[in-house]
Formats: C-alpha cells, sequence, structure tokens
C-alpha cells in the first residue's frame, strides 16, 4: 500500500532545515511521519495528530520520526512508499523538476495543513493594502525600461550629434567612418526612443502631454536638419557646413533636452515609493545633469 505524502505551504525554521546528530542517523522504517528537527514545529506541533487519526482510519503503528528536514523526508517516501512525510512546498517542487521520474511515486495528501504570515510596515500612510504594494512593485521594473530606453536614446542622439559634428566643422566633409558612425548612432537613437514611447501609454503618468509635444516638435526640427546635413556632408560645401554646424548642434540639444525632461518626470514617480530607490533615482539624476553639462562644455569649446 502507497500512503501518499504530506507537503506543506509553509518554510521550515532553521532548526528545522540544518539540526543533525545521531537522532536523525536511524533507519526511519516504513511507519514514520518524518517531520523534521525534535524540537521544530513539524515535529512537535503539526504531526502530534496524525498517528491517532491515522489510527482511526486503520494505518496503526505510524510514529512521529525526527528528520534533517524536507529533501531527507522526500529521500525516505521514496524508499519506504508506505511512510508519510512533511515537506516544504518550494523545495518539493524544485526537487520534482529535477528528479521528475523518481517523483511519480510520490504523491502529495494535502498542502493545506499550515500558512505564512507576511507583516509589512511603512511609514507612508498612502500605502493600505497588499494590493497597492504589489501594484507599484509591478510598475517599477515597466517604469525603470521606458526611462532605460531615453537614456540610451539620449546616448545615441549625443554620439550622432558628434559625429555630424565632426564631419561638418572640424574635417569639413564626411568620410566612411563618419557616415557609419552616423548611420549607426542614428538608427540606434530613433528604435530607443521609438520603443520608450510606445510603452509610455500604459504607464499613465500624469504631466506627459506637454514633454510629448517638444519632444515631437524638436524631433520634427532634427528630422529636417539630418537631411540638410546629409545633402551637406554629400556635396562637401564647407560653407554650408559651417552654417549647418549651429543649428543642428541647437537642434540636438534641445531634443535631448526634451527626452531628459520626460526622463526625469518618470523618476518622480518613485519619490514617495521605497526610499532606495528614490536615493537611485536621484543618484541618477544628478549624473544626468553632469553629462549634460560635459556635453555643453565639449561643444562650446571650454574643454
Amino acid at each position: 500500500m502507497i500512503i501518499m505524502k504530506t507537503k506543506l505551504l509553509l518554510s521550515a525554521s532553521a532548526a528545522t532545515l540544518m539540526a543533525s546528530g545521531s537522532l536523525f542517523a536511524q533507519d526511519a522504517g516504513p511507519k514514520a511521519i518524518n517531520t523534521g528537527g525534535d524540537k521544530g514545529a513539524y515535529h512537535t506541533l503539526f504531526c502530534p495528530p496524525l498517528p491517532p487519526a491515522l489510527s482511526n482510519a486503520y494505518f496503526p503503528g505510524y510514529k512521529c520520526t525526527p528528520s534533517r528536514g524536507t529533501l531527507e523526508n522526500i529521500d525516505r517516501g521514496i524508499k519506504y512508499p508506505t511512510s508519510v512525510g512533511f515537506v516544504q512546498l518550494d523545495m518539493f517542487a524544485y526537487e520534482a523538476v529535477k528528479r521528475a521520474e523518481e517523483f511519480k511515486k510520490l504523491a502529495v495528501i494535502r498542502s493545506d495543513i499550515a500558512c505564512e504570515g507576511l507583516w509589512m510596515v511603512t511609514k507612508n500612510p498612502d500605502l493600505t493594502n497588499f494590493g497597492h504594494i504589489l501594484g507599484l512593485a509591478r510598475r517599477i521594473p515597466f517604469i525603470v525600461d521606458i526611462s532605460n530606453n531615453l537614456f540610451a536614446a539620449v546616448q545615441s542622439f549625443r554620439l550622432e550629434r558628434g559625429a555630424v559634428t565632426h564631419a561638418l566643422d572640424i574635417v569639413g566633409q564626411a568620410d566612411d567612418a563618419d557616415l557609419h558612425e552616423i548611420e549607426m548612432q542614428r538608427a540606434l537613437a530613433d528604435s530607443a526612443l521609438n520603443s520608450g514611447l510606445a510603452k509610455l501609454p500604459a504607464a499613465r503618468i500624469k504631466g506627459t502631454k506637454s514633454k510629448l509635444t517638444e519632444i515631437s516638435e524638436s524631433r520634427n526640427l532634427q528630422i529636417a536638419l539630418r537631411r540638410e546635413t546629409d545633402a551637406a556632408l554629400g556635396e562637401r560645401n564647407e560653407r554650408n557646413s559651417a552654417r549647418l554646424g549651429a543649428n543642428w548642434i541647437a537642434a540636438n540639444a534641445r531634443l535631448v533636452r526634451a527626452i531628459d525632461e520626460l526622463a526625469s518626470l518618470l523618476d518622480e514617480e518613485f519619490n514617495d515609493g521605497d526610499p532606495f530607490i528614490a536615493k537611485m533615482m536621484q543618484l541618477k539624476r544628478i549624473a544626468g545633469l553632469l553629462r549634460t553639462d560635459s556635453g555643453a562644455d565639449w561643444h562650446s569649446g571650454a574643454c
């Protein structure tokens, strides 16, 4: 006769999982109810009612038997099909994946013997229930993903600006390396910005309308100037190149600034949440300001 194994939803205590000694070295036998440490909850609280219950169901002779925990209980259950064992749900599931064939010999009697309570404490009066916390937790990686797209777009727009500026103002004509760099950074910038803007509506962030309008207008201006700079580089007209240089830098800087302002708006979503995340976002903003200033200095010839 095969007695099904018992599974718990409650994580065992460290004592239950880590206890060892000569007591656990004994052979459990076919009528053991394998628990955990002899002072743990499995052995002292959950197991004692089971032997009389099994006896009343015509399965006499079962005894609460200490063990080293879930893994040993699984091994005992496979060795003695009539034994019963307590196991942790997560460890049982993990082992079942690794030992699929062996686990076909095991079955779960019940998974509702115990439940675990989680207490959450916060100073934020707006966080009143677990659903709210869960919603915020799911929101964070989504917004961070958009923020990463915007950051990548800014980086590539800056690199595109530098490549075009080099070709226009310094070289006076584009060589193959310039053209390759311009094409690559332009594609990366457009892809990252398009990706971030496509995800933005789902984030439902207030105050984005004016930011998006500025991004759209400044982006249209940059696209127009892209056509002009491409033509100028193709003609290799140094006079036109010099005239376009300042306009190109100004248009690109406007677009980058507009994207940065939208990214800052996203960062503000974390100000009322986890203090650690808020501090990381503050550090990100500081780094962004330094990056902006250094870029402005470079283009003004200050460094």
